[in-house]
């Protein structure tokens, strides 16, 4: 049996403000957050939650709405994935 050897060592995201975000896979630690970044930049690129959240009639008085059903997707949708 062969198995494939990853040779990148890192993985650069979008850049959140003035911040550089990067990916290194030569530390022996790890983080739980990098889901989260792999899910935002999959959503930046595809619109997923966007158009699932467009599949809603929103019906909230816009004057009692502090957040939209998109956000409030965005929320449930990452919470359920990240555990």
């Amino acid at each position: 049996m062969v198995l494939t050897e990853c040779t990148r060592q890192s993985l650069e995201f979008h850049q959140r403000g003035r911040r550089e975000v990067t990916a290194r896979f030569d530390a022996p630690a790890i983080t739980s957050d990098a889901g989260r970044m792999l899910l935002r930049e999959l959503d930046a690129k595809f619109g997923f939650i966007e158009q699932f959240a467009n599949c809603f009639d929103d019906y909230r008085s816009p004057l009692f709405t502090v957040h939209s059903t998109q956000e409030l997707l965005a929320q449930r949708i990452l919470g359920i994935a990240l555990g």
